[in-house]
């Protein structure tokens, strides 16, 4: 399949997930990013388009408002463990395209989601010994305790290109 038309399905895909996810909170906020907000953080998706394939990874990740890190950290499951459970690999007819989408949208379901809800119990979260936390523990103490760093919440919804001017979820205003 020549680039421009792989490209195009490609964009067809991630158009079709993102309609999809709409039923569950999740926008497409970046090409390759998908996020809802919660009360102290933002759950996300990011699909990673193979260059030696026509084919996609899927990760679930988690970014806490009170996180400094500069970047999105990649840090909870992706598709990769699951192969061979999920097929993510397209063709040009519309019927792979369709499949790929359904794919990933059953792994995010049944994977993904409970990814999210695993790491929603605060306990958890501060107890765990692979806690996504784990980096920033003590701030996310204090975040959780009315501590907020609007610079870090900020910081968070740029990296993540969320541009809303208001969360009801979160309360604060920007």
């Amino acid at each position: 399949m020549d680039k421009a038309l792989e490209k195009k399905i490609c964009e067809e895909i991630r158009k079709k997930l993102a309609l999809s996810l709409k039923q569950f909170d999740f926008k497409r906020t970046k090409p390759t990013f998908y996020t809802r907000l919660k009360k102290d953080r933002i759950e996300f998706l990011h699909l990673h388009k193979f260059s030696f394939d026509t084919s996609f990874r899927v990760h679930v990740g988690v970014r806490f408002l009170c996180d400094s890190f500069e970047a999105v950290a990649l840090n909870g499951i992706d598709s990769d463990f699951f192969r061979p459970e999920y097929n993510f690999v397209f063709g040009q007819d519309e019927e792979s395209v369709y499949r790929c989408v359904s794919e990933m949208l059953r792994f995010i379901q049944s994977k993904g989601f409970k990814w999210f809800e695993d790491w929603s119990n605060h306990a958890t979260l501060l107890n765990a010994e692979n806690s996504p936390i784990n980096r920033f523990t003590n701030e996310f103490i204090l975040f959780t305790n009315g501590e907020i760093d609007e610079q870090l919440v900020s910081n968070s919804y740029k990296i993540l290109g969320i541009k809303e001017t208001r969360s009801d979820d979160l309360g604060l205003l920007r």
